[in-house]
């Protein structure tokens, strides 16, 4: 399991545990150098579980150690740059000038004569759709 502040853990099952006059479950969850967490279980949304590399076993974390805020710091700056690398992407498609296509010409009408199949009218419909979001205004298919 993946606790978000302690880390990589191992789920050690559900245990009922008596705390001052009361009963309730909680989620065991033991770290490296036989550190345990007793989870309550409405705190559930803080742990997940572990997604990893097949056939690789996780190594536990220690409660308190530095590597899972490590791990969390490179992550953080992976996912920072992964953004900045986006809002770059996406500023220059905003002021980059796409290509346009030329006409339909006498190739393309004789490569579609030459189709051996004819056409329903939802397919009919959908070339035109195609072909017409990438004409100049007022220019038609066929």
């Amino acid at each position: 399991m993946v606790h978000l502040e302690h880390g990589i853990g191992q789920y050690g099952g559900l245990v009922k545990l008596h705390l001052d006059s009361s009963t309730n479950d909680f989620l065991l969850i033991r770290y490296r150098d036989g550190d345990r967490l007793y989870l309550p279980v409405d705190r559930m949304n803080t742990v997940q579980k572990y997604m990893g590399v097949d056939g690789a076993s996780p190594v536990l974390d220690k409660m308190g150690g530095r590597s899972w805020s490590r791990v969390k710091a490179r992550v953080k700056k992976s996912a920072e740059k992964i953004a900045g690398e986006l809002l770059k992407l996406y500023a220059r498609r905003k002021v980059e000038r796409g290509h346009a296509f030329s006409p339909v010409d006498d190739d393309v009408k004789d490569f579609e004569a030459g189709f051996p199949y004819e056409e329903t009218a939802d397919q009919l419909k959908a070339i035109e759709d195609v072909v017409r979001s990438g004409c100049p205004e007022g220019t038609r298919y066929r």
